[in-house]
């Protein structure tokens, strides 16, 4: 059995040698960066939008039923489409939030209370990607890679995703020296990059 110091150091040899597993591995870090701007709509929508405080509620009620409504949509994804097709649209779902912030945001303060539903599907669509990053990767790789190699492939993936941790602070960053528009624009684009770099896996369906 390898030790833990041969096992990193076999690291860059696995991703050389395994491209479709590097092209994972990079969307994984690269969906799971959306998180930049995460922390900062709820901000958003008191800043631009107006909304009193006391609509935070109505928007978290709004993140949690995106949760839920997840855990139902994408279980049937995964059984019937498979698990590209599951990350597939959870890097296009994770960029919408971005997306409406950017369209609406300019005009959005002008709205009133109509303002409160543009947030609410925002945060919606966050809880549906906030809670789907991490496990379809895995399923990919369940049915990916060939048992012996299993853990590795977990593992590894599941370290180098610990990058994403760096995401909220550089957003916090990024919206004191730039703005929403600029912050909302690299979560978008961390989405689009993550999807374009899906559209090389191989299919894990069509292997079997």
């Amino acid at each position: 059995v390898a030790s833990f110091g041969q096992v990193v150091r076999g690291l860059p040899d696995l991703l050389r040698g395994d491209r479709s597993f590097s092209r994972l591995v990079i969307a994984r870090i690269l969906v799971g960066s959306v998180t930049v701007a995460s922390s900062f709509y709820v901000l958003h929508a008191a800043d631009i939008g107006q909304l009193p405080l006391a609509s935070t509620g109505l928007l978290v009620t709004a993140q949690v039923s995106g949760s839920l409504a997840a855990g139902l949509l994408m279980s049937y994804v995964q059984d019937h489409l498979g698990p590209l097709a599951h990350i597939r649209i959870i890097c296009t779902l994770a960029g919408l939030p971005a997306l409406l912030a950017l369209v609406a945001g300019p005009f959005v303060a002008g709205w009133g209370g109509a303002a409160l539903y543009v947030y609410m599907v925002i945060f919606f669509f966050l809880g549906i990607s906030m809670s789907s990053l991490g496990w379809p990767f895995f399923n990919y790789i369940l049915e990916y890679a060939v048992e012996e190699q299993r853990p590795l492939y977990i593992g590894t993936i599941n370290t180098l995703a610990a990058l994403v941790m760096l995401a909220p602070p550089f957003g916090g960053w990024l919206l004191r020296v730039t703005s929403y528009p600029a912050l909302f624009a690299v979560a978008l684009a961390l989405a689009l990059s993550a999807l374009a770099l899906s559209v090389g896996l191989p299919s894990t369906r069509r292997a079997h």
